[in-house]
């Protein structure tokens, strides 16, 4: 089977992980044949250049041409990117198109006629601010995101099952008008990759002092707002906070106490070796990745009852989940788990095995096989038989 994988938008923690040469590497493992092109808006113009997985063709299209792996632009010039994907498709014989990324970034690509398309929906994708119905009513001129919102909409009728992470962010694309056509939906999972290289928490007295991690690789005044509170109970109890990265506003906690520490890198790995509870604010598949690590190295996780985090977490099986956006649950559930990790016999959640067995790169690749040969099956299927409702 051949899949022509096409990215839109940035490369950021929601999608990387799909990117990771792990699951590459087990996608072709189970005998999918890959051919994966960036389209233009990608953040990191080199992004596409770094696949070390064997068999895997790797290209770039950008609105002002196309550029391949080499660097040699395109003879025709061509700036029409949906034009060049069917090329593409067309070139390397495609059974199905795969399309990861926010959804207004990736209506080329639903244009790619006689096979069936797939699209892999992020947190954060269509479901923000700004990308709602057009009204033709309205005097008031649309901002440029609601009509790109509104061009990715009608172009993702063509789109014949969706897949995502969760069930929520499926839920909340279905409920924006995207994808009206989609024969099936599927969780396929985020491919975690949790590995149990660090260390395990440091061994404690009578005394222990113990450390939370906060992790937000985008942070806000709002978003900074909602957990300074739950921060600062934890630095009054004589827990050491580390913040990462720097938040960039007035934490006012800095004045007010020695025991906050702040790291400039958005490094996941180098904030939870030092740490014992891991707090992730919001439900959004960027916290994916600090999520497997904490739990691979018996790490214990606060997270919001919601999306990935959920799904992550066996809807709190594998770690402690607060009710999403509310701030006084927040702190009593931190509160809570600040005290499990601090008693002589911490409680923790038996979960690195499980989430490597639910979310690893091979368990992953087997779902989204699964999503390619179901897709597959009902394109190549015969309509149905049309039955006249009248009696002979």
């Amino acid at each position: 089977m051949k899949s022509l994988v096409v990215f839109g938008g940035d490369i950021d923690g929601r999608v990387a992980p799909y990117r990771d040469p792990a699951f590459l590497a087990a996608l072709t493992g189970l005998g999918i044949e890959l051919t994966i092109v960036d389209l233009g808006g990608v953040g990191d113009p080199d992004a596409g250049r770094r696949c070390e997985v064997e068999n895997v063709a790797w290209t770039r299209l950008d609105p002002a041409g196309w550029a391949d792996p080499a660097g040699r632009a395109d003879p025709a010039g061509r700036a029409d990117p949906a034009g060049r994907l069917g090329e593409i498709r067309r070139a390397v014989g495609a059974d199905v198109v795969l399309t990861i990324g926010p959804a207004p970034a990736l209506a080329p690509a639903w244009s790619v006629r006689d096979v069936p398309i797939l699209h892999v929906v992020v947190a954060g994708g269509p479901v923000m601010s700004g990308v709602g119905l057009l009204d033709p009513c309205r005097r008031v001129r649309p901002s440029l995101s609601s009509i790109r919102g509104h061009v990715a909409r009608r172009a993702s009728r063509r789109v014949a099952a969706v897949l995502g992470s969760n069930r929520a962010d499926i839920a909340g694309h279905l409920d924006l008008g995207f994808f009206p056509s989609a024969r099936f939906s599927a969780i396929t999972g985020i491919p975690v990759g949790a590995r149990a290289e660090l260390p395990p928490p440091a061994e404690r007295g009578s005394a222990p002092a113990l450390s939370l991690g906060y992790f937000n690789p985008e942070h806000t005044p709002a978003s900074w707002n909602f957990v300074k509170a739950a921060l600062r109970d934890a630095s009054d109890r004589g827990c050491e906070v580390i913040v990462a990265p720097d938040p960039g506003v007035d934490t006012g906690l800095r004045r007010r106490s020695d025991r906050i520490r702040i790291l400039a890198e958005a490094d996941a790995s180098r904030l939870v070796t030092g740490i014992d509870v891991l707090l992730v604010p919001f439900a959004d598949d960027v916290f994916a990745q600090p999520i497997g690590m904490a739990a691979a190295s018996g790490r214990l996780i606060v997270a919001p009852d919601f999306g990935i985090c959920a799904e992550l977490l066996d809807y709190g099986r594998r770690g402690m989940l607060f009710r999403n956006g509310d701030q006084l649950d927040l702190r009593r559930k931190l509160s809570d788990a600040m005290t499990m990790a601090a008693g002589q016999s911490p409680f923790r959640f038996d979960a690195a095995a499980e989430i490597i067995a639910a979310y690893g790169p091979e368990a992953c690749a087997q779902r989204f096989l699964a999503a390619h040969e179901q897709a597959l099956a009902l394109h190549r299927a015969p309509p149905p038989a049309i039955r006249s409702a009248v009696p002979a």
